[in-house]
């Protein structure tokens, strides 16, 4: 069993300035552009009652998670001696 196909495109612009004795570079990252839905494997839990309580006998069900696609800007400043 295999996961479904997943894409993400990430970008990121550097900007550079090189001064006598250290450069300072800052940058914008920006993953997951195309806010893509990573594919996860299925997850299971035992099976419980409205107060949280284990129902005997014990049994497996899946546990729906919820997994949306986000985008994840970052903002970074990088200086070099």
């Amino acid at each position: 069993m295999r996961l479904d196909p997943f894409s993400q495109l990430d970008i990121r612009v550097d900007k550079k300035w090189n001064f006598s004795g250290f450069s300072l570079d800052v940058f914008l990252d920006v993953q997951n552009v195309l806010a893509q839905e990573n594919p996860q494997i299925p997850q299971f839990g035992l099976d419980r009652t409205e107060t949280g309580e284990v129902i005997t006998p014990e049994q497996l069900v899946e546990v729906t998670t919820i997994s949306e696609g986000s985008i994840l800007p970052s903002l970074g400043i990088v200086l070099n001696f």
